[in-house]
């Protein structure tokens, strides 16, 4: 875990989850349970398609070894989306199981919803109420559970603000709110 993300990592990583994506589809297609279970399988497979989505459009070939990480991590993240739908299929009665597990209480940042709920895309605004950007990038230690700072993008020219974990007040629905003005923040 010390060392950089190779590329012929993340090519082993995209090729196995390029099996496991064929399969998923087919299963899934097969599959007639009761609608709770098939929305909570649509759930996981948006999941799954849109951490494999997010790792290809980072994890390019000139990625820096960061970037490589990051890709490397979301492609794990969609193998496992994979591996639990299989699962779900295979045994319908674990989905009890797992509907527990994600009603357990995560790690929590000073507001109310969890860090490692931030999606990119998630509007940033100032403790005015200014919106500053989107979120471009989480950084944190998902092991620990400790937040690093977010990389804010207020446009396609626009330089990229990383914003440290102290300034992030809290973290509702859908956005990130910030103790700082966006005139505190720096590129």
């Amino acid at each position: 875990t010390d060392e950089p993300t190779r590329r012929s990592e993340l090519h082993a990583l995209r090729t196995a989850y390029e099996s496991l994506e064929a399969r998923v589809d087919g299963d899934l297609r097969a599959v007639s349970a009761e609608p709770h279970l098939l929305a909570q399988l649509r759930r996981i497979r948006a999941e799954m398609e849109s951490a494999a989505e997010y790792a290809n459009a980072i994890g390019l070939r000139d990625a820096g070894p960061v970037d490589r990480g990051e890709a490397r991590w979301r492609l794990l993240s969609a193998l496992e989306c994979a591996f639990l739908l299989g699962q779900l299929v295979a045994v319908p009665t674990l989905a009890a199981v797992v509907h527990a597990r994600e009603a357990e209480p995560e790690i929590e940042s000073s507001g109310g919803a969890s860090w490692l709920r931030i999606e990119p895309g998630w509007p940033v605004r100032d403790c005015d109420g200014v919106t500053v950007g989107l979120v471009q990038r989480v950084r944190g230690d998902r092991e620990t559970g400790e937040l690093a700072g977010i990389d804010v993008s207020s446009g396609i020219a626009a330089a990229i603000v990383a914003v440290p974990a102290r300034a992030v007040a809290s973290v509702d629905a859908g956005e990130v709110l910030l103790s700082v003005t966006a005139a505190g923040l720096r590129p």
